[in-house]
């Protein structure tokens, strides 16, 4: 900067990586900030006006150093700004950046401190300690990058802490527990849990584990699951702040997630949701591995999560930002505001104006949604609040490595393992989509009265492992039992339907080992939103697709399936009635309490018994 008294730069060239990889890299700065030996700091947040968020900061060196720092700016993987304001040092103000440029064969990666001294008399002093930090810091990444595309080490690389006094007898008598669960990965579970560093155990993702370690992320869910319950990892709830991505609130009970959130970074109150807003993360059990919280660095834009940019724009400030966007949908978003812009990105110009007002942000010409082309688009900003303001646009889905509580939730291993955990009564969270299936055991009354109530119960009872053991099969969990009808909910239609195939030839298996009176079973399923709600201490349903699914059950004839247009139109569904495991029929009918009639689709095994052979359901 012009004003700047001192300008500190490097560069360095890194070969054999993308661009892509060293942002995720050097993005990351609290592990950068780490790698090169600088200290750690502790935080507190100050003002988040606006969502213009300033925190106290402080770290010891000879001496402890304070500054304010306000919220990275970022492009991704372009580079970043962050801005320090320090409190009684013989710095003023420091600007710090990052810039990454791809150049034939690998990465160009500059690093420039900006310094605005109290008095120019300090200008040796700052210059000499600046150069140290920013040498250290461009050393120890390049190094580290050397070596990762020389030998494919990690390029943050730390020695695990200390295992805690007795947790090897602990290990031994408490891992067969999820070595009987997961086999193929329990054993990596246990090598985790002593040679990764503290930081890596202090918040695992497992869906972003399962991919670090090329392992199914269905299966490392439900792994790690049962490692909690054994107490060797720590079950967390992790509330996402929708701006920053990162959580606001964490904590081991789901009854003490609350059906509205508040971030103090981003001064943002936002409606939390199973899909989005709550997803679990595990840390190591303290009796395993006592580890203390560190922090590096406040910012770290790489943990942003589904966070494309990030931008602080002053009053009356007017900013282009250029950033590469693929096709999907996105929000761009004040970050103390819920009104934001929705953008979908696959048609239009590969332009977008925005108005960032006092009722959040909205299109140039005062729409709540636009399009645009994928590719490099162009963003024109305009800040007409009043007040300097935080910006940012974002997925609209998910991050694709997120185990939403909507994902766990849906699965039958954490009903089973932990089925005290339960929204608290009468918070409600909604769910974008579920699939419910619910079944009924054709004439179970005259079952009882022709047979009589004891072999009847064997039977039923066996009924009833089956249709778990089908749902169990597809990510599925049985919600609840009702008589002799099971409430199960999936996560897609095509795992629903899949799961209410696998019954009806798990039924007539069954038939055939215990002979008669043979069991007919009743299946109806059917997609959309509903609310998560806590009903008798249990986790369950409600709204109009529970009322409607529950009717469809009541048009199957027995021994087929049922689905409504909103499970037959899913795409993977599709493939399933096109092919030539199922014989498919359509028809409408009334449903009891809904108007008007519905188009349904009737989906019946060719023969009885018949070997089902479609690709399993997955999550990838």
């Amino acid at each position: 900067m012009s004003t700047a008294d001192l300008r500190l730069s490097r560069e360095v060239f890194l070969p054999g990586v993308t661009r892509e990889q060293v942002w995720e890299w050097v993005a990351d700065t609290d592990s950068l900030n780490r790698l090169a030996g600088l200290p750690p700091v502790q935080a507190e947040v100050m003002d988040a006006a606006f969502g213009n968020t300033k925190s106290r900061v402080q770290a010891h060196r000879l001496f402890p150093v304070t500054w304010e720092e306000g919220p990275f700016e970022f492009v991704r993987p372009v580079g970043y700004r962050v801005v320090r304001k320090f409190i009684g040092s013989p710095i003023s103000v420091y600007h710090w950046g990052c810039d990454l440029k791809e150049e034939q064969g690998g990465v160009r990666l500059s690093f420039r401190a900006d310094i605005t001294l109290r008095s120019r008399l300090f200008g040796p002093l700052v210059r000499l300690i600046g150069s140290h930090d920013i040498d250290k810091i461009v050393g120890a990444f390049a190094k580290a990058t050397e070596k990762f595309t020389r030998t494919g080490t990690p390029v943050y690389v730390q020695p695990p802490g200390p295992m805690a006094t007795g947790a090897e007898e602990r290990l031994a008598a408490r891992m067969p527990l999820v070595r009987r669960a997961s086999p193929a990965l329990a054993p990596r579970l246990e090598t985790f849990v002593h040679e990764a560093a503290d930081v890596e155990l202090m918040r695992m993702r497992p869906f972003e584990l399962a991919d670090r370690w090329g392992a199914p992320r269905m299966e490392t869910l439900r792994m790690m699951l049962h490692a909690a319950k054994a107490e060797i990892l720590n079950l967390t709830w992790d509330v996402l702040c929708p701006h920053c991505r990162v959580p606001s609130v964490r904590t081991d009970a789901l009854a003490d997630v609350e059906a509205n959130g508040w971030c103090k970074v981003c001064n943002l109150t936002s409606t939390n949701d199973f899909d989005t807003a709550v997803e679990v993360s595990f840390a190591v059990h303290p009796s395993i591995r006592p580890i203390e919280p560190v922090q590096f660095c406040l910012g770290s834009p790489a943990k942003r999560h589904g966070l494309i940019f990030q931008q602080l724009l002053k009053v009356g400030e007017r900013r282009p930002v250029d950033v590469f966007v693929p096709a999907g949908n996105y929000m761009l978003m004040r970050a103390d505001s819920e009104n934001r812009l929705a953008l979908e990105v696959g048609d239009g110009e590969p332009r977008v104006a925005a108005r960032i007002g006092l009722d959040g942000v909205t299109s140039g010409d005062a729409q709540p949604r636009v399009s645009s082309g994928p590719g490099m688009v162009r963003f024109d900003l305009a800040n007409e609040t009043g007040h300097d303001v935080r910006v940012g646009l974002a997925l609209a889905t998910p991050a694709t490595d997120s185990a939403s509580a909507a994902i766990v939730t849906t699965l039958q291993d954490f009903r089973d393992l932990f089925s005290s955990q339960v929204l608290a009564p009468g918070v409600q969270m909604s769910m974008a989509t579920v699939t419910l299936l619910f079944t009924d055991l054709k004439g179970s009354t005259s079952l009882y009265e022709s047979y009589g109530d004891a072999p009847i119960y064997v039977k039923v009872r066996d009924h009833f492992a089956v249709l778990t053991e089908a749902v169990r099969a597809e990510n599925g969990t049985v919600v609840k039992t009702i008589g002799d009808a099971v409430m199960a909910s999936f996560l897609t239609p095509v795992a629903g339907v899949r799961a209410a195939l696998l019954m009806q030839q798990k039924i007539a298996d069954l038939n055939t080992r215990i002979g008669q009176p043979a069991l007919v079973v009743k299946v109806g399923l059917h997609s959309g939103p509903c609310l998560v709600v806590n009903a008798n201490d249990r986790l369950d349903y409600f709204g109009n697709t529970v009322n409607h699914a529950a009717r469809i059950e009541g048009q199957s004839k027995g021994a087929d399936v049922v689905i409504t247009e909103a499970v037959a139109r899913d795409p993977e569904v599709v493939g399933i009635l096109g092919g030539r495991e199922v014989r498919v029929s359509t028809f409408e009918a009334a449903l009891k309490g809904l108007t008007g009639t519905h188009r349904l689709t009737r989906l019946e095994l060719p023969v009885a018994g018949c070997c089902l052979s479609f690709p399993r359901a997955t999550h990838s």
